[in-house]
Formats: structure tokens, sequence, C-alpha cells
């Protein structure tokens, strides 16, 4: 029911933000301790210098994708539901059904 999608919209709609502020504090998090970190050049601290990059890099493009379902999900709410329903699919007119036919013997 249209009741039904608009609730899971919303609750789509939550959940991305959620996870966009999440990402967002934990490239905030990954970034500082990053720069406050005293890297020494040994084989050691470069792997785990390269280790912090790569999750900072993953935090911070989760936030553009996380964002991004945020928007459409925004924008999917806004639309409403009518527009919402898979495409080819017609709404049904609000017409009464025909009477049944008569059996000829």
């Amino acid at each position: 029911s249209a009741k039904s999608r608009r609730y899971a919209t919303m609750a789509d709609l939550v959940v991305s933000a959620s996870w966009t502020l999440l990402w967002l504090i934990c490239f905030g998090y990954l970034a500082d301790r990053w720069r406050t970190t005293a890297f020494h050049s040994t084989k050691l601290t470069t792997k785990v210098q390269n280790n912090a990059q790569a999750a900072m890099a993953f935090s911070f493009f989760s936030i553009g994708v996380s964002a991004a379902l945020a928007v459409f999900a925004f924008l999917r709410l806004r639309r409403g539901s009518y527009e919402a329903a898979p495409e080819g699919h017609k709404q049904p007119e609000n017409k009464e059904y025909p009477a049944q036919p008569e059996l000829s013997a």
C-alpha cells in the first residue's frame, strides 16, 4: 500500500542519512589520528601508514555514496507514492467491474 511504501522510504532516508553522518565522523576521527601520529621511516610503519590512508579513502568515498543514497531517498519521498510505482505499472482506475456475461445454454 502507499502508506507502507512511504514508511519504507522514510526508513531508507533515515538509515542513509545516519550512515552519512557516521562515515563523516569516522573520516574526521581517522584524519585527526593520522595527523597526530608520528611515523618513522621503517618498513612496518609504512605498511601501517598505507593501511590508515586506505581506511581514510574508503570512509571518504563512503560519505559520498551514503549522501547520494539519502538524496535519492528524499527525492523518492518527495515525489510521492504514485510515481514511486515501478515502470510500466499503471494505477488502477476507479471504475466498477462490468457485469458478468450471461451464459447461454
